[in-house]
């Protein structure tokens, strides 16, 4: 159209290019930066992945070990910028990284979070 010419042959899998994306998703590399480095589509990414025993979890794995990481940072940081803190303080202001930890590193959060307080409201006299 329009006198422009597309070069549309897809892409063949060979075992250079199937070897090069597998030791790249061991790495750690991102689907889509994959795909960008080898030229190929994103699908034939996850199916070469896919291709190898043990290679999808181990990456689930490590996405999951990584959140991890970051939600304690997050939350550490809050604890050093605000000493103060109170445990709600904490669920407000690093809302994503409190309950991703509450459901899934529950007792490094109890241990890292102020210990409870008891409410101080106006006691009531009968």
């Amino acid at each position: 159209m329009h006198g422009i010419k597309l070069n549309l042959k897809p892409k063949q899998l060979n075992e250079a290019l199937k070897h090069r994306i597998i030791r790249l998703a061991r790495l750690g590399v991102h689907r889509l930066r994959i795909s960008q480095v080898c030229c190929i589509g994103i699908g034939s990414i996850e199916q070469a992945i896919a291709s190898v025993s043990g290679l999808v979890e181990w990456r689930k794995q490590c996405h999951w070990e990584s959140k991890r990481r970051c939600y304690r940072v997050q939350v550490q940081r809050y604890r050093q910028r605000c000493p103060d803190a109170l445990r709600r303080d904490i669920k407000t202001d690093c809302n994503a990284a409190f309950f991703w930890l509450y459901a899934n590193d529950r007792e490094w959060l109890e241990n890292s979070l102020p210990r409870p307080t008891k409410p101080c409201g106006p006691s009531r006299l009968v």
